[in-house]
């Protein structure tokens, strides 16, 4: 009975989106009673799924289904067009970068992953262990700040102008915080 149930939500999701698409590719003025009817189908939808599944996965579907459908429309209405020929670059051929822009950009690598990667671990479970909470939610909060510290160094890292003063920076807080944890 579910599958029957999850079929015309999956139904009604794509004539919803149908109707988006079509309001969309209207000429002006576009048709506000279409669009309006689109989301409500796609509301009506949400509906559909969470009387054939549990909430948790009723809105689960209710978000994916419709974005899988949108990109099987996209795909469907393509128009496969052939790339024009670079003949300038066939001409100029392949050239390697300078070795000083190839040490630069491996020193920002370097920087930004391993080292932002392991600074911010550090980091993270240092201020967690100040907390006043058990052991094992300290743990788990420091596991869960810490990816957010490292987009954060990482985007530092690659967004300063001055390429040593993150390097020297994680460098000396990772240090700190590594005799802080295990001295």
């Amino acid at each position: 009975m579910s599958w029957i149930i999850g079929t015309a939500a999956t139904l009604t999701s794509l004539a919803g989106l149908g109707g988006l698409l079509y309001s969309w590719r209207a000429r002006p003025p576009k048709p506000v009673a279409l669009r309006s009817l689109g989301w409500a189908l796609l509301v009506a939808a949400l509906g559909l799924w969470l009387l054939a599944q549990p909430a948790e996965f009723a809105v689960t579907f209710a978000l994916f289904v419709p974005a899988l459908l949108a990109w099987g429309l996209i795909l469907h209405r393509a128009q496969v067009r052939q790339p024009a020929r670079d003949t300038k670059l066939e001409q100029r051929g392949f050239r390697w970068p300078a070795l000083a822009a190839l040490a630069r950009q491996l020193w920002l690598l370097l920087v930004s992953v391993p080292l932002a990667a392991v600074a911010s671990a550090l980091v993270s479970l240092a201020v967690t262990d100040w907390l006043p909470w058990e052991r094992v939610n300290t743990l788990v909060l420091g596991v869960l700040f810490a990816p957010v510290l490292w987009g954060a160094a990482s985007y530092w890292a690659c967004a300063d102008p001055k390429r040593w003063r993150p390097a020297l920076t994680l460098l000396i807080v990772g240090l700190l915080a590594a005799a802080y944890l295990f001295l």
